[in-house]
């Protein structure tokens, strides 16, 4: 069958450089023919442009749960970092957050080293691989509540356990029996067990380990990719996308509109044959104009013979704007006007500093509020009240949570 994509693993950096494994895809996202080994390049030349889906390893991606209100979920990029930052012993700067909505309030987050996605996708990327998505392999496990998987990898001496769609946690092999107390003090006891281990002699140990901590059926698979049998992409999708942020995919206007290359050419010869045909009506009106720019100038001067002339036309506009406020917009006695029933109504907002700017028509408010929800709630309120209100540069200081407002009157941007 045609290849359509392929899932692209890295393996441990060495001297010689990155080597991956990779699992060419149809385009139901079924696995083609066998796992492959070998450089960014190699793996450029057997994709020849099609799109690759980058799978890190689950020891490298911390998976976890967080609670998030469906209103404030607009601003989910926003508030993961905030909500995360307290289960978190190194320094946030360094990770790439991403999260997912799996159900109503239920956000599945993951995290890792930031540097992990830079050299990775910039390596591949480089070689000519167009990396479309990025998953963890903890993510995409067919673990579920009924049947747990343990997934052994002896390169990095760690187990990844997943116990639900989408639930993973990737520990060392030392620290297996721990986990299993933890997992099943919080969970129901899955009715079966799968280890999956490269050889059979590497989940020996675990498999006891297993068997004698719980009551559940054990079943050992073993195979040298054993474990990219049990990855997949149907169903119901819920594995978090770490391709978003800053590491969001560029838009590939290449493959998107590469069918159009012969109307667009063909587009851009009649456009040249417009412009030639235009040039001479064209210089004429320019001319044209010139002469009416002369001509406001004087009448400006007439009117305000006093004062540097830069632009007549806008100085005009400028100057009624400030005395009348309705030039351009409405201006700042009205705007405050529909700003203070939305000051009244969220008693939790505290005005800090206020900034008016007559040219641009914008009001900056300064705020501070006990909680993020207050922030997002008079934000809906500003645009209920008929402004057009973006918050920005929301920070936390000690108990209190600053943002920065900046309001337009309706139809001013």
């Amino acid at each position: 069958m045609k290849v359509h994509s392929a899932i692209i693993k890295p393996l441990q950096r060495a001297e010689s450089g990155v080597s991956y494994h990779w699992q060419c895809l149809d385009s139901h996202n079924r696995m083609l023919g066998p796992v492959q080994t070998g450089t960014a390049e190699q793996v450029s030349q057997q994709l020849k442009g099609k799109p690759g889906i980058l799978l890190l390893d689950a020891s490298d991606v911390v998976d976890s749960r967080v609670q998030v209100p469906v209103k404030q979920q607009k601003q989910l990029s926003q508030l993961l970092a905030f909500e995360v930052e307290p289960q978190l012993a190194s320094d946030i700067s360094q990770l790439h957050i991403a999260g997912h909505v799996v159900a109503n309030d239920d956000i599945a987050v993951a995290h890792l080293d930031r540097s992990i996605m830079v050299d990775t996708i910039a390596d591949l990327e480089s070689a000519g691989v167009e990396i479309a998505h990025c998953y963890s392999e903890g993510h995409l496990f067919e673990g579920k509540a009924e049947h747990w998987l343990l997934v052994q990898n002896p390169a990095t001496d760690s187990v990844t356990c997943c116990w639900g769609e989408g639930r993973y946690c990737a520990v060392k092999s030392s620290q297996v029996s721990v986990l299993l107390d933890s997992l099943l003090a919080e969970n129901r006891q899955p009715d079966a067990i799968t280890v999956l281990a490269p050889v059979v002699e590497d989940a020996a140990q675990v498999t006891a380990i297993v068997r004698r901590q719980t009551s559940a059926s054990v079943q050992v698979e073993a195979g040298e990719h054993i474990s990219w049998q049990w990855i997949s992409f149907g169903g119901e999708f819920r594995a978090v996308d770490l391709r978003q942020g800053e590491f969001q995919a560029p838009v590939r206007w290449g493959r998107k509109i590469g069918w159009l290359r012969m109307p667009a050419m063909a587009a851009t010869l009649a456009l040249t044959m417009y412009i030639v045909a235009t040039a001479l009506s064209t210089y004429q009106a320019n001319r044209q104009f010139d002469a009416l720019q002369v001509a406001i100038e004087d009448s400006y001067r007439q009117a305000m013979p006093q004062g540097v002339l830069v632009d007549a036309t806008q100085q005009l506009r400028s100057q009624l704007a400030q005395l009348s406020g309705n030039t351009e917009g409405p201006g700042l006695l009205l705007i405050l006007d529909q700003v203070a029933p939305a000051l009244s109504a969220i008693s939790g907002i505290r005005v800090q500093r206020l900034n008016y700017s007559a040219g641009r028509q914008e009001l900056n408010l300064s705020v501070s509020a006990q909680t993020n929800e207050d922030i997002l709630s008079f934000n809906d309120a500003l645009n209920e009240a008929g402004l057009n209100a973006r918050t920005q540069n929301i920070t936390r200081q000690g108990e209190s949570h600053l943002a920065q407002f900046v309001i337009f009157a309706t139809g001013v941007s």
